[in-house]
């Protein structure tokens, strides 16, 4: 019944206006007048096809270029010939959209065209255009969504809306999917039942997304420990699953390699890859500058040395000289014991990156060697070439940025030579204890 309503419409109607479409140009065709004819005869082959959806679409791009072509900028009729074929384009846009049962399309089609050439159609004519576009929105309804979000995308039978509708929307009656997507929420699927000429409110609850994501975290040097959200999650390359829609934090430390921190956020059922370039923990000169003050306390009081002394000195480090977290430098030192003695020597340190804390501003150094040739002897002769003194002890480093400070405690040794406070002429030893602190910066 429908397509005879359209076929009767279209031979009832419409003789005069379609035949002017196999009219000769009185002129040379513009460039949009060409596209509009092309697109006008693309529509009809579809339209005899029985394409009536994609015949619709070209119709309606015909009626606009031949819009263009009949009025100038301000809205005057230039060009009768072009405004009569859009007339006929939009009547059969219109006829399309009917017989593919695309009502709503159908609808605002013809009532177009009754907009801007109802007023020249004879009576019986305008008649049957006014029953058409009556009887289409008789079975035409609407649908109001409410509790929809700003940034919420509709989709109606898998078409989406250009923008987040705050109108109804219109529909043919019938049953139509209604889907609503929105960032970090599940997608909401309704069948509705659409009634002709009546209003369904439908209430949109959108419930959090909490599908799980991935994040998959890699590193260029092996042994790369990874850790997200304060907790250890394994050696890169790691890959876990995370709670999407909020931000994480990330830190990959590898043993004599800078920290690399980070964050990201994932969307649910995303899966995203984070690539991280260590880079090797060395200052810019690749210096180590490490001034400090030493306290002495000997085991034994028989001894040159009484029962404690100070001492200054620095160490200094080269990048050049480091072994994985073995750093390994040089060692001057002078203390004010009562025999001046001068010291020269290496020291080694040994900082694990397992043994900082998550911040990476404090850590611990477990073991450190430290030895050196002592010089003096200005008030006594016992001291001189041969004599030294050694240390074995731990530290905690507490940083701030190329900053940091150094207190360190342990056990160590000082050999001296001396006849006179000792039977043995021979070189002598005795147990040592120790405190250092020590502040430096890495150049």
């Amino acid at each position: 019944m429908r397509r005879l309503l359209v076929v009767s419409f279209v031979l009832w109607g419409m003789p005069g206006v379609a035949g002017a479409q196999d009219a000769p140009p009185a002129a040379p065709l513009s460039e949009n007048e060409q596209r509009a004819k092309q697109r006008f005869h693309q529509a009809s082959e579809f339209y005899q096809d029985e394409d009536y959806v994609a015949a619709a679409a070209l119709y309606e791009e015909a009626a606009r270029l031949y819009g263009l072509v009949a009025r100038d900028a301000s809205g005057t009729v230039v060009d009768e010939a072009a405004l009569k074929q859009q007339g006929v384009a939009l009547f059969y846009e219109g006829s399309a959209y009917t017989l593919a049962n695309e009502l709503v399309e159908a609808s605002s089609a013809l009532s177009r065209y009754r907009e801007q050439f109802g007023a020249g159609l004879p009576d019986e004519e305008r008649k049957t255009l006014d029953q058409a576009i009556t009887g289409l929105e008789t079975r035409i309804g609407s649908l109001l969504l409410r509790g929809l979000p700003p940034d919420a995308q509709v989709l109606v039978d898998s078409r989406a809306l250009d923008e987040t509708p705050k109108a109804p929307i219109r529909l043919a009656m019938g049953d139509h999917l209604v889907e609503v997507r929105a960032p970090k929420k599940k997608p909401y699927l309704k069948t509705v039942a659409i009634a002709g000429q009546k209003e369904l409110p439908l209430d949109v609850k959108l419930e959090p997304n909490e599908t799980p994501a991935r994040v998959r975290i890699e590193a260029n040097v092996d042994d790369a420990n990874v850790v997200v959200d304060g907790a250890p999650v394994g050696t890169a390359p790691v890959e876990l699953s995370v709670t999407p829609g909020q931000r994480h934090a990330y830190r990959v430390n590898a043993e004599a390699y800078r920290n690399q921190d980070g964050d990201f956020e994932v969307e649910p059922g995303e899966r995203t890859l984070i690539k991280v370039g260590m880079v090797r923990r060395r200052a810019q000169l690749g210096l180590r500058t490490e001034p400090y003050f030493l306290g002495t306390f000997y085991l034994r009081t028989d001894t040159p040395f009484k029962t404690a002394s100070a001492g200054a000195g620095v160490h200094v480090f080269y990048d050049k000289f480091r072994f994985a977290n073995f750093r390994n430098g040089f060692s001057f030192e002078a203390n004010a014991r009562d025999l001046d003695t001068v010291g020269v020597g290496v020291v080694t340190e040994w900082c694990p990156d397992r043994f900082a804390d998550r911040t990476g501003l404090v850590s611990w150094c477990p073991l450190n060697v430290e030895g050196h040739i002592t010089f003096g002897g200005h008030a006594n002769p016992g001291f001189g070439p041969g004599t030294g003194d050694g240390r074995v002890d731990t530290a905690v480093e507490v940083r701030d940025g190329d900053a940091f400070a150094r207190m360190t405690f342990g056990l160590g040794f000082v050999t001296y030579k001396n006849g006179t406070y000792t039977d043995n002429p021979d070189n002598q030893w005795l147990m040592t204890s120790h405190l250092m602190f020590a502040v430096g910066i890495d150049l």
